[in-house]
C-alpha cells in the first residue's frame, strides 16, 4: 500500500511538520540520497538492527514523493507570483484611471456650472466627493464604478466630448473590467502553503528514517566491526542537535547536560 500523508495522526504530522522545516529540501534530498546508496549496499546488515526492507522500501518511496512535491510547489508558487503580479498591476492601472477621469470631470463640474445646468452639476459633484479619498483597495472598483456613471451621464457626454472623454470611458472601462478579472483569480487561486506543508511532512518523515538508519547502522558497525557501515550511513548532510544550554544553577565543573540521544523514530 503506498503511503499517502492521511495515514499520519494529527500529532504525528505536526512532529513531522516541525521537524522537516529544520532543514533546506536539499539537505534532506543530499540526505536521503547518500542513505539510498548505503542501503543497497548494506541493507542485509541493518536488518538486524531495526532497519529492514520496509524502512528502506519506504525511504525510497517518499524520497520520489519528494522529488515530485519539489516540482509541484516551484510550479504552484510560480503561478501564484503571476496572478498576484497581475493584480498588482490592475489595481496600479485603475488607480491611474481614476485620478485621470477625476480630473476630466472637474473640468466638466466647471462647464456645466458655467452654463447654469445646476441638476448635472450636482451629480458630477457628487460622484467627486464619494470618490475623494480611496481608503483601501477594496474601494476601487465602487470608485470606478461611480465615475464611470457620471462619466457617462447623458449630459455629460456631449461637455467632455472634445476633451478626450470617449477614450477616457473606454481606458476605465478596461481597467475595471481588468481589476474584477484580477480579483477574482487572486481570491480564488489555491494558496500554495497548502502544498509546502505537505512536502515539509514529507521531509521530516525522510529525517526521521535516516537518522533510524543512521542508528542501525552504528549497532551494526560495532556488531561487526566494520566501522565503513556506520560511515556510509552518518548524518554528514543534516545539521547536528543543539546542545541544550547549562542551567542557571549549574555547580561550577558539573558536566554539562547531555544532548539528546536522537528523536523517536
Amino acid at each position: 500500500m503506498a503511503w499517502s500523508i492521511d495515514m499520519l495522526a494529527p500529532e504525528a504530522r505536526e512532529h513531522y511538520l516541525v521537524l522537516g522545516r529544520r532543514y533546506t529540501v536539499h539537505q534532506v534530498l543530499e540526505q536521503v540520497n547518500k542513505a539510498l546508496a548505503a542501503h543497497t549496499m548494506y541493507w542485509a546488515e541493518l536488518a538486524e538492527d531495526g532497519f529492514g526492507a520496509e524502512e528502506g522500501q519506504l525511504l525510497a518511496e517518499l524520497c520520489g514523493m519528494l522529488y515530485a512535491q519539489v516540482s509541484v510547489c516551484s510550479g504552484a508558487s510560480h503561478a501564484r507570483a503571476v496572478i498576484k503580479q497581475t493584480h498588482v498591476d490592475a489595481r496600479r492601472s485603475a488607480r491611474q484611471e481614476r485620478r485621470s477621469v477625476r480630473l476630466l470631470l472637474g473640468v466638466a463640474l466647471v462647464k456645466l456650472r458655467d452654463g447654469g445646468d445646476t441638476l448635472t452639476a450636482l451629480t458630477v459633484k457628487t460622484a467627486l466627493e464619494q470618490t475623494k479619498r480611496l481608503r483601501s483597495a477594496a474601494e476601487l472598483f465602487t470608485h470606478l464604478q461611480l465615475l464611470h456613471g457620471a462619466l457617462t451621464h447623458p449630459v455629460v457626454v456631449p461637455v467632455i466630448a472634445t476633451r478626450g472623454g470617449d477614450k477616457a470611458t473606454r481606458r476605465l472601462v478596461a481597467a475595471r473590467d481588468a481589476l474584477t478579472l484580477a480579483t477574482r483569480e487572486n481570491a480564488g487561486h489555491p494558496e500554495v502553503r497548502a502544498e509546502v506543508e505537505v512536502r515539509e511532512v514529507i521531509e521530516g518523515v525522510l529525517v526521521s528514517l535516516v537518522r533510524h538508519a543512521s542508528e542501525a547502522a552504528r549497532v551494526a558497525s560495532r556488531r561487526l566491526r566494520l566501522p565503513a557501515i556506520a560511515e556510509s550511513f552518518r548524518l554528514t548532510h543534516l545539521a547536528p542537535w543543539r546542545t541544550r544550554r547549562k542551567p542557571a544553577t549549574q555547580e561550577p565543573g558539573a558536566p554539562a547536560t547531555e544532548p539528546p540521544a536522537g528523536p523517536a523514530t
